[in-house]
C-alpha cells in the first residue's frame, strides 16, 4: 500500500516589534509564579510524551519556550524550512527529530501555549553564571545551550531530550525537571 504524504507548506515567519510584550513587565510575582508552574508542568508532559514515543531513529530534541523568538540569539539552520502546519506539536517534534529529516538539528521554538513557531534553529546564548556541568552525568552542547539559554529575558523555559541522558528542563539556569532516557526505544 502506498502512503501519500501531505504537501508541505512553508513554515510561518515571526514578525517582531522593537519592544518586549507588556506582560513581561507588569506581572505580579504571585501571578507569574502560578502561570509558570502550570506551563512547566505542560512542558514536562510534552517532553515525556516525546521521549516515550520516540523511535530508534530519534536524534534528540532541544526546545525553547518563548513568545518573543525575534529577541533570541537564533538563526535558521536550513534555508527553506517547511512543516505540516496541521500536525499536533508532539507529532511535529517527533517528525523533525527523526535522523532521516534535514530538520533534526538545532532547537525548535514553541510559544507559551506550546505551539510550534520555528524549527531547526541554531541557538547560541551567552555563557551564564550557573552551576555547570552537572556532576552526575555526561552532557553535550545542546544541554549547555538549553541551560544557559533559559536565563535569557523572554525565555520561559528550555528543554532537551537525549537518548543518552534523558530529559532535562531548565528555568532561569536551573534544572527543574530530570527524567531518565527511554532505554528500550520503540521500533520504527
Amino acid at each position: 500500500m502506498t502512503r501519500i504524504e501531505p504537501e508541505l507548506q512553508p513554515f510561518r515567519t515571526i514578525e517582531c516589534g522593537g519592544s518586549f510584550p507588556s506582560f513581561l513587565h507588569f506581572d505580579t510575582p504571585a501571578a507569574k509564579a502560578a502561570r509558570l508552574t502550570v506551563q512547566i508542568e505542560r512542558v514536562q508532559e510534552l517532553l515525556l510524551t516525546v521521549r516515550n514515543q520516540a523511535t530508534a531513529r530519534f536524534s534528540g530534541l532541544g526546545i525553547i519556550i518563548s513568545d518573543i523568538p525575534c529577541h533570541l540569539p537564533i538563526t535558521p539552520l536550513r534555508p527553506k524550512i517547511q512543516l505540516e502546519p496541521s500536525l499536533p506539536t508532539v507529532d511535529a517534534l517527533l517528525k523533525v527529530s527523526d535522523q532521516t529529516t534535514e530538520y533534526h538539528d538545532g532547537f525548535h521554538v514553541l510559544s507559551s501555549s506550546l505551539q510550534l513557531q520555528l524549527i531547526s534553529q541554531y541557538f547560541s546564548p551567552p555563557i551564564a553564571a550557573v552551576s555547570f556541568p552537572p556532576n552526575d552525568r555526561v552532557v553535550g552542547g545542546r544541554y549547555a545551550a538549553a541551560m544557559f539559554g533559559s536565563t535569557l529575558t523572554g525565555v520561559i523555559a528550555t528543554g532537551v531530550v537525549s537518548k543518552s541522558y534523558g530529559i532535562a528542563l531548565f528555568v532561569d539556569g536551573t534544572e527543574v525537571f530530570v527524567a531518565a532516557p527511554n532505554i528500550v526505544g520503540s521500533p520504527e
